[in-house]
């Protein structure tokens, strides 16, 4: 299956879309991996610790990222009018050993995990804006050959 974000172009047999510890996630984390679930059609297996979606098929990834890009744009645009500016961006990582595997001891993987910024305030309040990465939600590019 082939993966486009952006321009950034991927192959992999499966996509898994990861709700990390549910009972702590925010509500964008939820309405993300919901957005998800209604996209594709596909159940979302409880693996106790988390919630995991999987997906095989390139338009079932097309289909989620509009959802999940819908979800992440009115976020941004539900904000005070004139006192906040919000912004996301994708944030992609991965890390590997010799061995192939990730720090955790699990096949190697691509994450991709988004970063929100929130402003608040003028141009001249000097406040640093906060950024936050939505770690209770990602996308785990499989690296499995299977």
């Amino acid at each position: 299956m082939r993966i486009d974000l952006h321009g950034l172009s991927f192959e992999s047999p499966k996509l898994h879309f990861v709700l990390h510890s549910p009972w702590r996630c925010m509500e964008i984390e939820h309405r993300l991996f919901m957005a998800v679930k209604e996209a594709t059609g596909v159940e979302p297996v409880d693996l106790g610790p988390e919630v995991r979606l999987s997906i095989t098929d390139a338009k079932h990834w097309k289909s989620s990222l509009q959802a999940m890009v819908r979800v992440l744009k009115g976020w941004q645009e539900d904000c005070p009018l004139g006192t906040e500016r919000r912004h996301w961006a994708w944030l992609v990582e991965a890390d590997v050993n010799a061995s192939g595997y990730d720090h955790l001891g699990q096949p190697a993987g691509i994450w991709f995990i988004v970063r929100t910024l929130v402003e608040r305030g003028g141009p001249h309040d000097g406040e640093k804006p906060e950024e936050l990465d939505l770690e209770g939600f990602g996308v785990l590019l499989d690296g499995s050959k299977t």
